[in-house]
């Protein structure tokens, strides 16, 4: 194509081809400000549910840490009273040894004091040596004799004061045990209604307590606390027994010959089994001295010393197989002395190394008819554990249930801010809505549930426990959770399952989250 042709169509195309440009650029012009503020308008809804997320999530923990606190404030309380009740019975414990302690004296005295007139009556008629040894004898026997009246005297007042404190310790512990459901729960509600934060004139919303979730969880919680111990009476009172026993000193429990006796003895066996050959020899035994219950109520204390001919006894014959005692009609010292509610004497503890005649020994049989008999209340109902562990169960442990919540207008979303609130515009159509509501439960609030367990764990020598001190046991054994020492304390725990799902039904929630939340 020549210049002239090239200019020819350039005359004829040229401003119709503008004139179609510029109606294209009009058409296309406000197109950015359109996506710009679309955009803005997306970003503005994606921050807004941020923020909302943010509020509702750092109220929620506050929920949750609030519930958590007084979870653990309940618990707290039903340890302690399970310590405090370790406590009474212990000390219940320590007034019946005391009455063991008590009657073992009089008995014992009982037994020096008719041991030292015997004495007396056997030497002082010596010629030479009983004018020499009679007046330190008499002296001696008398003083037992004021002795004997004394403790005779006192020992009732004793027992009854002793009966009197653990009556006592007994309703302490009773009005503590039916007081704690009540006061666990209150504790549990202060401690979640005090938790809040307030500085600088500004503060938290507080935590409220629904009522029927309150209700719900104090009647779970009595119901664990009344079934996790019993009060042991009647013939269900023999762990108690035991512990009893148990805890007796030497001088309850045993008391032996004594040095005095022992030497006696010893001379007495030497010197007669050289004068026989050794076919024969004489010795004293202590055939009954030692403080024990009889039964649930009654407390018996009885010393004797007897005196016995050893005889030796032939096998086939010709082998000498050992010595045969008998026991001589001899008295020589008694003593007993009985504590129990029907104020009478109960069976023989005469325990003689051979088969005696008539079942017991001369001397046994002299305590027991002259013996102090006292009335005392007996062993006390005793609370612990319902369902003890041991070897191969677990510990039991007690759970305590704390339910929170708080208004949703402590969140402050964009939902709360200002009245009616910043997204509750309602946009009709296709084009959707910035109403973007909480959508919380239990009538538009945060509520949270948590769990703490009452456990028993006494320290032990691990080198882990480094809190152990004085506390583990001197003979390096684990003791298993009893209501006889108080280590009881409290952890926070997971709530289980069945548990959650009621919970969530109280809130108006889909139970089966239960299984899909932690």
């Amino acid at each position: 194509m020549n210049s002239a042709n090239r200019d020819r169509a350039n005359h004829t195309h040229g401003p119709r081809a503008c004139a179609r440009g510029g109606a294209l650029g009009k058409r296309q012009r406000g197109q950015a400000i359109l996506w710009f503020l679309a955009t803005i308008a997306a970003c503005c809804a994606a921050l807004a549910l941020v923020y909302n997320v943010g509020q509702v999530t750092a109220e929620k923990e506050k929920t949750i840490n609030a519930a958590d606190a007084a979870a653990l404030s309940g618990a707290l309380v039903e340890a302690r009273i399970l310590n405090f009740e370790a406590y009474t019975n212990r000390a219940m414990i320590a007034n019946e040894v005391t009455i063991a302690q008590m009657i073992s004296a009089d008995s014992f005295v009982a037994y020096d004091a008719t041991m030292a007139q015997y004495l007396c009556d056997y030497i002082c008629p010596i010629p030479i040596v009983g004018q020499i040894l009679e007046p330190a004898l008499q002296g001696y026997a008398t003083t037992l004799q004021y002795a004997q009246m004394g403790i005779d005297y006192a020992a009732p007042f004793v027992i009854r004061a002793c009966d009197l404190a653990i009556n006592g310790l007994k309703t302490a512990r009773d009005v503590a045990y039916f007081a704690a459901p009540a006061a666990a729960d209150g504790v549990a509600s202060g401690v979640a209604e005090a938790n809040m934060t307030t500085f600088g004139g500004r503060f938290d919303t507080q935590p409220e307590l629904n009522p029927v979730l309150r209700a719900t969880s104090l009647v779970a919680n009595t119901n664990d606390w009344l079934n996790f111990t019993k009060a042991y009476d009647g013939n269900d009172r023999g762990n108690a027994r035991d512990v009893i026993l148990a805890s007796r000193d030497q001088f309850s429990t045993k008391r032996g010959m004594g040095p005095l006796i022992s030497a006696i003895d010893a001379q007495l066996e030497i010197s007669t089994g050289v004068a026989s050959a050794g076919t024969s020899y004489i010795g004293l035994e202590r055939t009954s001295d030692t403080t024990t219950l009889t039964d649930f109520d009654h407390w018996a204390a009885q010393d004797s010393l007897d005196i016995y001919v050893a005889t030796l006894q032939f096998c086939w014959g010709f082998i000498p197989c050992g010595y045969e005692k008998t026991y001589l009609p001899v008295p020589i010292g008694y003593g007993r002395a009985d504590a129990s509610t029907d104020g009478g004497t109960s069976k023989d503890l005469c325990h003689p190394s051979f088969p005696t005649l008539f079942g017991t020994t001369l001397n046994c049989h002299e305590a027991v008819q002259n013996g102090n008999a006292m009335t005392a209340d007996g062993i006390p109902n005793i609370r612990d554990l319902a369902n003890p562990g041991g070897p191969n169960t677990p510990d039991p442990t007690l759970a305590f249930i704390a339910g929170v919540q708080k208004s949703a207008d402590a969140t402050m979303t964009t939902q709360r801010i200002g009245s009616p609130g910043m997204n509750t515009v309602q946009v009709p159509g296709p084009l959707g809505s910035p109403d973007m509501r909480d959508n919380l439960q239990n009538g538009d609030r945060l509520t949270s549930i948590a769990t703490a367990r009452v456990f028993f764990a006494r320290p032990d020598w691990s080198a882990r426990d480094i809190t152990a001190g004085d506390l583990p046991r001197s003979d390096r054994k684990h003791e298993y959770a009893s209501l006889y020492n108080p280590y009881w304390q409290a952890r926070l725990t997971q709530t289980d399952d069945a548990t959650r799902a009621g919970f969530y039904v109280l809130i108006g929630a889909n139970p089966l989250l239960s299984v899909a939340t932690p």
